[in-house]
């Protein structure tokens, strides 16, 4: 929980994260309450950090979330196995790999934002073998 309150402090507009485990098909290690992404749609951001052809589809079909405002996230400039960022209206997302984890980030804010902290929180578990 020390994490995803690290992420939801992190960067104005961070409403809500989570951190799972780095898999296809990841399960939770942590998320906020407010955290309404379906295993569906977890699973399909992790296939994209894991898959460079499924990273390559996302990038023209977006993604739909069924916690936001409306419409698709499109995926905006990311990088392949590190981090992919997400706009729809005001809303942003982000996913951020380390060696064994996810970190997500949402909220009405900038994808600079959201992926600056999962960025950081996915940096930091790194650094201690996560």
């Amino acid at each position: 929980d020390a994490y995803v309150n690290a992420i939801i402090s992190s960067s104005t507009g961070i409403t809500s994260g989570a951190v799972y485990g780095r898999a296809t098909s990841p399960t939770v290690w942590s998320k906020s309450e407010n955290f309404n992404l379906s295993q569906e749609e977890v699973n399909t951001v992790a296939q994209a950090l894991l898959s460079q052809q499924h990273f390559d589809e996302m990038g023209s079909k977006g993604i739909s979330i069924k916690n936001s405002k409306g419409g698709k996230f499109t995926k905006l400039h990311s990088e392949f196995g590190c981090v992919i960022r997400f706009k729809s209206g005001e809303e942003s997302f982000a996913a951020a790999a380390s060696k064994q984890a996810i970190i997500f980030a949402f909220g009405p804010c900038t994808p600079q934002d959201a992926s600056a902290a999962a960025e950081r929180i996915a940096v930091d578990l790194a650094g201690k073998g996560f």
